[in-house]
């Protein structure tokens, strides 16, 4: 991911068009030469189904996550490849990341409250390429 990129999601129905489906949490997974490297939770969706992540929001999620792990997140988002997955976690899934912070935390992340609605939702992965500007991403809510 470069400065200026950003990756904006909208939840559609089958037929293409937007659905408001609101507070579902979505991560964002890079790679680099084609090997996982880290992922971030991004945000969740407005009232409008839709979640937009600029260059700085995650440029800045990396920083925050490097002051405390440098190893693990010590390269730059420009160093990643062009392609990155989108992924909707299962409810299953957040319960068991959220076990598994507070155990190692003595606290849950601060995703955790308000709990995100993924459970309304189907869990999936969505492989994308990032354009030059703005990359637009539909992914079901069926």
């Amino acid at each position: 991911m470069k400065q200026g990129q950003s990756i904006r999601i909208q939840f559609s129905t089958k037929d293409g068009k937007p659905s408001r489906i609101s507070n579902i949490l979505l991560l964002v997974r890079f790679f680099r030469s084609g090997e996982y490297i880290y992922e971030f939770v991004v945000g969740r969706t407005d009232e409008f189904g839709q979640l937009t992540a600029s260059y700085k929001d995650v440029e800045k999620l990396r920083r925050s996550c490097a002051i405390e792990f440098q190893t693990d997140y010590s390269a730059i988002l420009e160093e990643c490849d062009a392609i990155v997955k989108i992924i909707v976690p299962s409810e299953k899934e957040l319960i068991s990341r959220m076990r598994n912070v507070t155990e190692e935390n003595g606290q849950p992340p601060d995703w955790a409250a308000p709990w995100p609605s993924n459970a309304r939702i189907r869990a999936q992965e969505k492989t994308i390429e990032l354009g030059e500007k703005v990359t637009e991403v539909f992914i079901s809510s069926i």
